[in-house]
């Protein structure tokens, strides 16, 4: 059986389709394999860099976006937009403007402006040792980190560490 098309414009059309704009030598060739290879057997921990925390509160942006400001006021010029589950290390927290009334406190971010409280859920630091507990009812846990996902269920295929 012969593996040609019977009809000749199907041919030079399958033909175009397969054509290099680059011709590509033989050690080309292997050199990109061996390349494409290698990048595959990378640690993935090389190309992402550590979360690393600075010590005391810290402020986790819970809404869509949150500005800081230069003074503690919605008047003041804004400095920054931050994005949700940013982390910023808090210095410490400040009576701001009597507007809004209910709420005029604001955290004075490190080196960076001021943080009104109603964006920012304030959080620390404090992992917890990993607990090896068996498969079973739901359980209430404290959760001392500063970001965390929530599951309805542990996956049964995950890893132990």
């Amino acid at each position: 059986m012969s593996s040609q098309s019977s009809n000749p414009q199907e041919s030079s059309e399958t033909h175009d389709a397969l054509e290099l704009t680059h011709e590509l030598s033989r050690r080309s060739f292997l050199r990109l394999s061996g390349l494409s290879l290698l990048s595959l057997g990378l640690p993935v921990h090389w190309r992402r860099p550590r979360l690393e925390l600075p010590e005391g509160p810290l402020a986790r942006i819970f809404e869509p976006s949150a500005e800081l400001y230069g003074q503690p006021s919605f008047a003041a010029e804004k400095l920054e937009t931050c994005l949700p589950d940013d982390l910023l290390p808090i210095d410490m927290a400040v009576f701001g403007d009597a507007v809004p009334e209910h709420n005029r406190i604001w955290y004075l971010i490190r080196g960076r402006g001021f943080l009104h409280s109603s964006s920012a859920q304030p959080v620390r630091n404090r992992p917890n040792a990993s607990l090896d507990l068996p498969m079973g009812p739901a359980r209430l846990m404290e959760v001392t980190v500063p970001f965390t996902d929530a599951h309805r269920a542990p996956r049964t295929r995950s890893s132990p560490s």
